[in-house]
């Protein structure tokens, strides 16, 4: 049995690892799981999407687009101190996911080239 009634957040992100996985809808349900995420209505959708959005294996240049595009216009993305605190959530998921630095300023996600950022001295 997947999930459990008591827990349906928990079985929401098991039924989706079970549609990705065993039916050949990974990258169907990544893009739902992405549109969700940018499209979030206040901070508390904000962190709960953000934690299925955890789940997914991986992000390709049209979902890394689509995330930094919808930080920069969605203020309850950019706002959402959850995901740009000092754990830097969302920038350390991005790296994550594709193996890329990104930066986090205000409403702008930027793409970091780790050379030059170690050797810049402020």
């Amino acid at each position: 049995m997947v999930g459990s009634l008591d827990k349906p957040a928990t079985t929401v992100d098991q039924i989706y690892k079970v549609l990705a996985e065993k039916l050949g809808q990974e990258e169907r349900i990544r893009k739902a799981i992405v549109q969700a995420f940018v499209d979030s209505s206040n901070f508390d959708e904000s962190k709960k999407r953000f934690e299925r959005l955890k789940n997914i294996r991986s992000l390709d240049e049209a979902d890394i687009h689509q995330i930094i595009d919808a930080f920069y216009s969605n203020e309850n993305l950019h706002n959402a101190f959850y995901l740009t605190n000092e754990y830097n959530r969302l920038a350390k998921f991005l790296h994550n996911k594709t193996g890329k630095r990104f930066k986090i300023n205000f409403r702008t996600i930027k793409q970091v080239d780790e050379q030059l950022d170690e050797t810049i001295p402020f």
